[in-house]
């Protein structure tokens, strides 16, 4: 006696690693037990979900004292901390209080353009307008203002900043 055919799985909003893996199982659910091949097709897919990184979202949620707002994160200029708390810059001017550490607001930010400088500083990429190597590394930003890179994360920051720039000029950017 054969068991009953699981039911599938409803899974309400699919990320955008699962369909590619949804996708194969309704297409090829009749066959998946039967031949070897796509069972292996369907290992090599949640490899490659497991393996690549997840995107980060384009917008960000930000708690504010009656509810939320959500912020693009290509109008984030830079993240500031201010304690426990983190002073999110906007372009314009705009600043926006959360109480949320550098480090909890730096991991929800996309590491192509956010690049952490200082132990106070994650900058957006987008708007640096220029960087000095006197003082151990400086950046300044489109608005004007200018931040200490900690001499530690100096290679790193032009690490990213050289890919950054490399992209731009293969026309990969933004």
């Amino acid at each position: 006696m054969q068991s009953p055919r699981p039911q599938p799985t409803y899974i309400p909003q699919p990320s955008p690693l699962t369909v590619p893996l949804i996708q194969f199982i309704q297409h090829h659910h009749a066959q998946l037990s039967q031949t070897p091949e796509l069972l292996s097709g369907m290992m090599e897919v949640l490899q490659r979900m497991l393996t690549e990184p997840a995107p980060h979202p384009c917008r960000l949620s930000v708690p504010q004292e009656h509810g939320y707002v959500l912020v693009d994160q290509t109008d984030i200029m830079m993240v500031e901390a201010d304690g426990s708390y983190s002073k999110i810059h906007l372009v314009g001017g705009k600043t926006m209080m959360v109480s949320k550490s550098i480090k909890h607001v730096e991991e929800l930010l996309d590491t192509k353009w956010f690049v952490r400088i200082h132990k106070s500083y994650v900058v957006n990429l987008k708007y640096v307008s220029s960087y000095s190597r006197s003082q151990g590394g400086s950046v300044t930003m489109e608005n004007g203002k200018e931040l200490l890179i900690s001499r530690r994360r100096v290679p790193h920051f032009l690490e990213k900043l050289s890919a950054v720039t490399l992209a731009f000029h293969r026309n990969q950017a933004c």
